[in-house]
């Protein structure tokens, strides 16, 4: 379990005792609403990554190195 699901869980448990709402437990633990409902909606799954993952025809460091010394 990651820290994400481990955040849903803390949260929900500490709202089902109707002493906090989601939005107080949020602002505690400094999460934006919209960032826990898109956690929430994710739930036990792993996270992937965002960025472009490098392709094998994409231009080394060191080709751009050798054009801009040319």
């Amino acid at each position: 379990m990651d820290t994400r699901d481990e955040i849903i869980k803390l949260t929900e448990r500490l709202t089902k005792t109707e002493i906090f709402t989601v939005k107080a437990v949020l602002k505690l633990i400094g999460i934006s609403r919209n960032k826990y409902y898109k956690w929430q909606g994710r739930t036990g799954r792993p996270n992937h990554h965002n960025a472009n993952v490098p392709k094998k025809n994409w231009t080394l460091p060191e080709e751009k190195q050798a054009v801009i010394s040319y």
